[in-house]
């Protein structure tokens, strides 16, 4: 029930990150503890857990950049290494399919969506909580250019993928002030649920970092939120074709978007998803209007 606690509680997302970075900085204690990493990897790697943490793409590119660089610097790599690349590319992709579906409380029984979508949250930067709102928000707007989250527009794909999370940024902001004003009092708390999101990043960057080591940590955690950040963008680019005044949603089964398919249950069956959020595999779907009442209620 995110999208609803969200437009109920004006400090729902708040404690939502507080208590989970409260939860992880207890959980790196314990890593700290049973899996120390040494003193000099720690700081060689501390820049890189500061900017990973960001929700920036360039931000987070340089966090990769800085991780690669002190696995180089510390010995962590090897020339094996880069075999992880294709696995890590298939498990990105793999997980935005679970949590697109654990959004819309498609896993059975129904408490398992809160644990998956949970999981992937930790494993790919993301609030479980923030991603059912912000995909709500986009279905119940989609393609409306100032409130979906993500509207496909003209832009090509860079351009839209640097300004996608302002753009997202700039939606739940405009849903929250309409729920609960935009005085200096909302604005005060979107302020403390910036500073909440950002502690409940780091412990999870952190949490990666003690957790792997610096090799894994870095060929596998990191890169993988870089591909993740770059996936998101591409899926919404390709999924809405703009054309002229119009936008489309589509339906993608061709190349590599099959294989996609494969491995996510029909993620890039978008137009029929549009139609039929509540069905697992949008492959065995047909389109027909989709409604937001239905959507509000099940997110």
């Amino acid at each position: 029930m995110s999208y609803a606690s969200f437009i109920s509680d004006r400090r729902f997302l708040t404690r939502y990150h507080e208590r989970r970075a409260l939860a992880l900085l207890a959980a790196n204690a314990v890593l700290a503890v049973a899996l120390p990493q040494s003193a000099a990897e720690t700081a060689l790697f501390a820049p890189a857990v500061l900017l990973l943490s960001s929700v920036s793409f360039p931000v987070v590119v340089g966090g990769f950049v800085c991780a690669l660089t002190a696995a180089f610097a510390a010995g962590a790599l090897r020339p094996s290494s880069a075999l992880w690349i294709p696995f890590v590319a298939v498990w990105t992709v793999y997980l935005m399919g679970w949590m697109h579906n654990a959004s819309h409380n498609n896993f059975k029984p129904l408490w398992l969506n809160r644990v998956i979508g949970e999981f992937v949250g930790m494993a790919q930067l993301v609030g479980f909580a923030d991603w059912t709102v912000v995909h709500v928000l986009h279905h119940v707007h989609v393609d409306d250019k100032e409130r979906d989250p993500h509207p496909a527009g003209d832009l090509p794909y860079f351009k839209f993928l640097l300004g996608m999370r302002d753009q997202v940024l700039r939606c739940v902001k405009r849903e929250y002030a309409s729920r609960f004003g935009d005085g200096e009092g909302s604005a005060a708390e979107l302020r403390r649920l910036g500073r909440a999101s950002f502690a409940n990043q780091a412990m999870k960057v952190t949490f990666w970092f003690l957790l792997l080591g610096p090799e894994m940590f870095t060929v596998f955690f990191a890169l993988s939120v870089v591909l993740k950040m770059m996936h998101y963008a591409w899926f919404n680019f390709v999924t809405h074709r703009y054309d002229g005044d119009t936008v489309e949603t589509m339906n993608l089964d061709h190349s590599v978007y099959r294989f996609a398919n494969v491995i996510t249950s029909g993620l890039y069956f978008h137009k029929n998803h549009h139609s039929n959020p509540k069905h697992f595999d949008p492959r065995r779907s047909s389109p027909e209007p989709e409604t937001g009442d239905g959507l509000r209620e099940a997110a």
